[in-house]
Order: structure tokens, then C-alpha cells, then sequence
């Protein structure tokens, strides 16, 4: 029978930009055949409202609950129980925001990683540059010393005459 329930995580952290609302909708979606609408409600609170086959419901937050889903590098928090929930929630905008979430931070990066890679590459560029100036001087001073060398040899000609 589909029912919809809630559950909330607590983690003793910043759930911001940690990856609980990805893993918890992309497994509950994939893995559950569930309906996941995991939210932000606080400092370190997670709610996640479901919706699906009570068993299916029950397995994902045991799983949940067990560690056995969780975001990268988060290694505890709690959950509580499964609650009833009567609230509307539309899980297609839940999703739908996550997915623009993700892609604003997956540009954020592209961003940050264009600004490094254009700030090596003119880095790279600068020394360059100074490669080559100190090439040009390199070649003015064996421009140099070949001319000492014909003078020398003028000298050494003109002495041995």
C-alpha cells in the first residue's frame, strides 16, 4: 500500500553542501522505487518525507539508519523514527530542484576551475616571457663574446704579421 512518512536525520554538523539531499533522493529513487523529498531544516537536520510501499519505505530508512546510505565522508548521525505524514509535497519540484542544485554547483566548480587554469596558464605565460628575455640576453652576451673572439683573432692576426 502506498504511504507517505517522514523520518529526520540528525548530524552533528553542517548539512550544507554535504550531499545528504543528492544521496538520499538518487538512492531512494533508484534503489527503493521510492518518492524522496529530502530537505534542509535547520543546523545540522535533515527531514526526508517518502513516499512509496510501506516495506520499501521501511528498508530505505533501516538502511538509512544502519549508515548503509550515506553521503561521502559523513561517517554518523542519527535518525528517528518513521511518522506519518499528511502534508502535499511535490516530490517532481523536490527533485527537479535538486537536479538545479547540483548543476549550479557542478558550474560553480567549472567556474573556479576555469579561473585556476586561466591563472596557470597566464602564470605559465609570465614565465615564459622571462624565458625568453633571459634567452635574448643569453643570445646579446654570445653576440658579444663572438665579437671579443674576432677582435681577438684581428689582434692575434695582426701581432703574428
Amino acid at each position: 500500500m502506498i504511504r507517505t512518512k517522514r523520518f529526520r536525520i540528525e548530524h552533528n554538523g553542517d548539512v550544507t553542501g554535504v550531499g545528504f539531499r543528492p544521496t538520499l533522493c538518487g538512492r531512494g529513487i533508484s534503489d527503493y522505487g521510492l518518492h524522496v523529498c529530502p530537505r534542509n531544516i535547520g543546523a545540522g537536520l535533515v527531514e526526508v518525507i517518502l513516499k512509496g510501499e510501506e516495506e520499501d519505505i521501511k528498508r530505505f530508512h533501516r538502511d538509512v539508519a544502519n549508515l548503509k546510505i550515506r553521503p561521502e565522508g559523513v561517517r554518523e548521525y542519527l535518525t528517528n523514527e518513521l511518522e506519518g505524514y499528511e502534508g502535499e509535497v511535490d516530490f517532481n519540484l523536490c527533485s527537479t530542484g535538486l537536479i538545479l542544485e547540483q548543476m549550479g554547483t557542478f558550474v560553480d566548480s567549472a567556474k573556479e576551475l576555469t579561473q585556476v587554469t586561466r591563472t596557470g596558464f597566464e602564470n605559465q605565460g609570465r614565465k615564459f616571457d622571462d624565458l625568453g628575455r633571459k634567452f635574448d640576453d643569453l643570445g646579446r652576451k654570445f653576440d658579444d663574446l663572438g665579437r671579443k673572439f674576432d677582435e681577438l683573432a684581428k689582434a692575434i692576426k695582426k701581432a703574428l704579421r
